[in-house]
């Protein structure tokens, strides 16, 4: 199961180069966990 999903939304050079150092561990995550992704639905939460 997927424990973490990289929202890269933009198709520069430099969010791709942003996505992947975070995906390596190159660069840390600065973001904080929000329960509101799951839009408080069961079935996002599979």
């Amino acid at each position: 199961m997927v424990k973490t999903i990289v929202h890269a939304h933009s198709p520069s050079r430099e969010a791709i180069h942003a996505a992947v150092e975070k995906v390596t561990g190159g660069s840390l995550f600065a973001g904080t966990f929000n329960d509101n992704v799951w839009c408080d639905t069961f079935g996002a939460r599979l």
